[in-house]
């Protein structure tokens, strides 16, 4: 068990001041306006929960969100009381407190330094938190990120020997994101296991775990057999085209995927060194998420796209470098003479082939200074549609260009390219292919949806009204009367189309 820590005053202080300290690099780091990433879909959703009228007709939100059931129904009530923006800062608040919160006392139960511990983390922040596969928990505010909180609490109340505590909250990560839980929790079950409990106190710790679960099961078992109604097909333009940067390593920086594993071998290499058995049972769940990650890169040789859509690659490439850095630390305010010296030598590999940290914080810095708001001239489509149509009109925008519409002009959609539908994706892919062509390649792939969009003759347009009676159409293509739209907005780049009878 860990040397109790000392409660003294210059000690608490000195981890609060950590604190400020990695929550002013988080803003710096992640501190994008709003919406960003994710929240230009999941914060809609989130608003939607309690306010269905908020964007009262689109065929994206008409689907459902089981996967985010627990979260979507625990913090929408806050969009009762906050417009968006406020609601989104809120949320990235409470995401950055709690996952560095929990990460700082991590470090504090491993007995490093406050100093060491926020060195850490700053740096961490700084490789982009995931080396590959796009993941991050410290960034917006959506489920996910309330998933690591949960986990990372899991794994500290592990370390503090309160394993029951830890087994419910281990289900509690896959209740608010079952992929993260799921991968959490056949993480941590070999550090469960070496942590010498009785089976009596094990079966405890699982069932637990199985409680906290429950929620999240209820919520996706009606539909995990929907999605997997998708073709591999689907599947496979989701992990070459549309989300190769989550799903598909052969497009990842190869140091990076080479970096991996000597960062995981420093760390067993320490943690066996070590006289904490904290450093082993962590040893272990990292060792257990590159077996996830490994497995992962085996399916996509293999091409099993159906089996990729359960995302197996969100937690090693997170935790393997920050598990790195708490023991690079640890190792030097002891000695690297406890280390063998092949350790010595992968530790010193992989710190000179790891990304720049500091960069990214000098370029952004001056951003969070100058927050500016978009005034394009399709932004000035988007508001004047927000103030010019009913509630619950419903059209056609730019593919690629139209994850703005919900947040600028309030308005529905027959598609949205930006967000697909799981339990629908067949559908999804056959409507954004109608109005931007087929999706080849990741490289320029909303360019190419805008391009294709923009070049509908006109009886391709008349075909896509037959087939969705669009209330208004957003387009710097221009039309001649006889569509039965006229232009009711116009800027130098897109326009608005409205229904010429305006009863249709």
């Amino acid at each position: 068990m860990a040397t109790p820590i000392s409660d003294s005053r210059p000690s608490h202080a000195g981890w609060v001041l950590a604190f400020l300290v990695v929550m002013a690099a988080a803003f710096i780091r992640v501190g994008e306006s709003v919406p960003w990433r994710n929240e230009f879909f999941y914060l809609i959703r989130l608003i939607e929960t309690y306010r269905p009228d908020f964007v009262a007709n689109d065929w994206t939100l008409q689907g459902g969100a089981p996967e985010h059931f627990l979260f979507n129904h625990l913090f929408g009530a806050l969009a009762l009381a906050l417009p968006p923006e406020p609601l989104a800062w809120t949320g990235r608040a409470l995401c950055w407190g709690l996952n560095l919160g929990l990460l700082l006392a991590i470090a504090r139960q491993l007995r490093l330094s406050a100093l060491g511990a926020v060195v850490v983390l700053v740096i961490w922040m700084g490789w982009g938190q995931s080396l590959v596969a796009g993941s991050w928990m410290i960034g917006t505010f959506e489920a996910k990120c309330i998933s690591y909180a949960a986990l990372n609490a899991a794994i500290l109340l592990l370390l503090r020997n309160a394993p029951r505590a830890s087994g419910l909250l281990l289900g509690l990560s896959f209740s608010f994101h079952p992929s993260v839980g799921m991968f959490g929790i056949l993480a941590m079950l070999p550090a469960y296991l070496v942590s010498g409990w009785s089976r009596k106190r094990l079966a405890t710790v699982l069932a637990l775990t199985l409680v906290g679960t429950l929620p999240g099961i209820f919520a996706v078992a009606p539909v995990v057999f929907s999605e997997h109604a998708a073709t591999a097909d689907d599947w496979r333009l989701m992990t070459e085209v549309k989300m190769p940067h989550h799903l598909d390593p052969f497009t990842w920086p190869k140091r990076f995927l080479l970096l991996l594993p000597l960062l995981t071998l420093f760390s067993a290499a320490h943690a066996w060194r070590s006289d904490d058995p904290g450093w082993k049972r962590l040893s272990y769940f990292c060792a257990a998420t590159g077996i996830v990650f490994a497995v992962g890169v085996g399916l996509r040789f293999a091409n099993a796209y159906e089996l990729l859509s359960y995302f197996p690659f969100r937690l090693y490439p997170l935790y393997a470098p920050l598990l790195f850095g708490f023991g690079v630390a640890d190792a030097l305010s002891k000695g690297v003479r406890d280390l063998p010296r092949w350790a010595v030598v992968v530790g010193v590999l992989a710190l000179v082939t790891l990304p720049d940290p500091i960069a990214p914080y000098i370029q952004h810095a001056p951003e969070r200074l100058r927050r500016t708001e978009s005034t394009s001239h399709l932004t000035k489509c988007y508001e004047w549609l927000r103030e010019n149509t009913p509630d619950d009109a419903t059209g056609i925008a730019p593919p690629g260009k139209d994850r703005e519409v919900w947040y600028r002009a309030r308005r529905g959609l027959v598609v949205c390219s930006e967000f697909q539908t799981y339990d629908r994706l067949t559908e999804w892919r056959r409507r954004v292919e109608e109005l931007g062509g087929p999706m080849h390649t990741a490289d320029g792939r909303r360019a190419s949806l805008v391009h294709h969009y923009e070049a509908l003759t006109e009886t391709e347009m008349q075909a896509l009204i037959d087939r969705y009676q669009p209330d208004f159409i957003v387009t710097r293509a221009r039309y001649s009367p006889d569509l039965g739209y006229e232009m009711a907005f116009e800027t130098p780049e897109e326009d608005v189309y409205l229904p010429t009878q305006r009863d249709r």
